[in-house]
């Protein structure tokens, strides 16, 4: 079957990019799923939501993976780099939570 058009978290498999992308896209995803909506909605009416998820995003690297150029990565690091779908994936995960 065709790829779905609705982002569904319990189906969400990023099958077609690299080890690294697929944890972070998933860990993204479990972030958000394990919190529950209850929870998302009263950490965000507490303001304390961003603070959360910046905190999460950190012990992850995931922007620092996902956002810097290839000019900019060392030696040792081929997950760090700029890549449109990774930015795409991660964009519809955290549009779909947000």
């Amino acid at each position: 079957m065709a790829d779905q058009l609705l982002f569904n978290p319990r189906t969400y498999d990023p099958a077609h990019f690299d080890p690294e992308t697929r944890r972070l896209l998933r860990a993204t995803v479990d972030w958000f799923e394990e919190r529950g909506k209850g929870r998302l909605i009263e950490d965000y009416r507490t303001r304390a939501w961003l603070g959360d998820f910046l905190a999460f995003a950190a012990k992850e690297n995931l922007f620092a993976t996902f956002l810097t150029p290839s000019s900019a990565v060392g030696e040792g690091e081929p997950d760090k780099r700029w890549d449109t779908a990774r930015i795409a994936a991660l964009n519809e995960i955290l549009g779909f939570y947000g």
